[in-house]
């Protein structure tokens, strides 16, 4: 089971999530009638939980972790960045 997950932890999963930080992020910097600070702050708050998830993968492909528990944490911080950060723009930023 393991070695089902680190394969695809090694699948590109951190290339998807920069895909989705890029759409993200062009939606915001498109959006009409918004302050530029607005669209850098809310650039921010998107990102670096997206990107951070991005990180991580890598970080956990490169690292090899033996510890389940370990693993599971840091499987949930993968998971639930981009959860927060798109969640944070959905809803307190529109």
């Amino acid at each position: 089971m393991w070695e089902l997950f680190m394969n695809i932890i090694k699948s590109g999963f951190p290339l998807l999530w920069l895909i989705v930080v890029g759409m993200i992020l062009r939606a915001i910097w498109l959006e009409e009638g918004r302050s530029r600070a607005y669209k850098q702050r809310w650039s921010l708050i998107v990102a670096a939980p997206l990107l951070l998830s991005a990180l991580l993968w890598i970080a956990l492909a490169l690292w090899p972790v033996d510890q389940p528990v370990a693993l599971l944490v840091l499987a949930g911080i993968i998971f639930c960045a981009p959860i927060v950060g798109v969640g944070l723009w959905l809803f307190l930023g529109r």
